[in-house]
């Protein structure tokens, strides 16, 4: 298929992603519009107007320059045929008609495991630490991390995951030539040299709003499962997690505080069978993939939690953390899956005792 002639339909006033789609199904190919006249287009149902440009606009030189030059920069255009992408990401639904990529585009066939993390740009402490955590224990087990780069949950994700020295994977709402938001430039460095950056978008094209839903069924189709930490009641991250439902990934919501406002999306995801988690190998149990478990986290799960609290009473997480040597993120989530299962319950002062 020739990306500079399916980069120039897409460019085409009158031409959308999926009326592309309708015209490829219909005609059982692009190359018809390439080569057929002003009439054979109308007598094959293409719009007028739509047809008039497309005759007028058939000089590919200036797109072909273009390709030639982001490849010069390092950025691919991959249409959906190429061998570099694996069969996941042609299935996703609604496919973009090109991907353009930047990174370690070679390694993406490698990823069998894909867990997406999504979640509000104005996440509590305690979301962005329980991101960060989940993410890098997620990449330690040899999951990629998916995301959108946005600020808040998704950034902490992508940190995460290179802070385990993972595969992460952002999918950008604008060209992938540019970060966004311009905060999360350094972020942009790194995924680039150990991820991959993708979009559907060419360089250039800036983060229009209207984009974001789109970029959202593009994270949700290229994960396994995806996994909700804070919403609000109207987010991107909703929308992300209906998209997964639609295409059958499994959904994974992170308990939080009830009564905050980036809780009341994980909440309804939750009471809508969301399978709630506190920590990667939860994720990593319910999905079938091996837990990452060390030696010094198997000493540290739930049981010997369960035993502080009989020896010693009502105690903090931070009490708890301490007795156990333990990372506080992970008592905490520890804990969250112990109050949800009803082995323990919260006190005043956000203590925690045995039932």
């Amino acid at each position: 298929m020739n990306k500079a002639w399916i980069l120039n339909l897409l460019r085409m006033k009158g031409m959308s992603r999926r009326k592309l789609g309708h015209l490829e199904e219909g005609l059982g190919g692009l190359d018809v519009l390439l080569h057929a006249t002003y009439e054979e287009l109308v007598d094959l149902e293409v719009p007028p107007s739509l047809a008039r440009t497309i005759v007028q606009e058939r000089d590919l030189a200036k797109w072909e320059e273009a390709i030639a030059g982001w490849a010069d920069k390092g950025i691919y255009t991959l249409a959906l045929c190429d061998p570099r992408l694996p069969d996941w990401v042609r299935e996703i639904p609604d496919p973009p008609r090109l991907l353009f990529a930047a990174g370690r585009i070679d390694e993406l066939g490698q990823m069998k495991k894909r867990i997406a993390v999504v979640g509000t740009r104005h996440p509590s402490p305690y979301g962005r630490k329980m991101a960060r955590t989940i993410a890098r224990d997620l990449a330690k087990s040899g999951a990629a991390v998916v995301s959108g780069m946005a600020y808040g949950i998704d950034g902490e994700a992508h940190k995460g995951a290179l802070d385990a020295d993972g595969f992460t994977i952002a999918v950008l709402g604008n060209g992938v030539d540019m970060a966004y938001p311009k905060s999360n430039q350094a972020l942009y460095d790194q995924i680039y040299m150990r991820g991959v950056v993708l979009s559907e978008h060419p360089p250039g094209t800036p983060p229009l709003a209207h984009h974001f839903p789109e970029r959202n069924r593009i994270v949700a189709a290229l994960s396994n499962g995806l996994l909700v930490i804070e919403a609000a009641k109207k987010s991107g991250a909703l929308i992300t997690a209906e998209m997964a439902m639609e295409q059958g990934r499994t959904l994974f919501a992170l308990p939080s505080n009830v009564g905050h406002a980036v809780s009341e999306g994980t909440l309804a995801l939750l009471r809508e069978g969301a399978i709630p988690v506190g920590s990667a190998d939860h994720i990593n149990e319910d999905m079938g993939w091996d837990r990452i478990l060390s030696g010094e986290k198997k000493r540290h799960s739930d049981y010997p939690i369960l035993q502080v609290l009989h020896q010693h009473g009502s105690q903090s997480v931070d009490e708890i953390a301490h007795r156990l040597e333990m990372d506080t993120a992970l008592a905490l989530s520890s804990l969250t899956m112990l109050e949800i299962q009803g082995s323990v319950i919260r006190g005043p002062g956000g203590t925690y005792s045995t039932r």
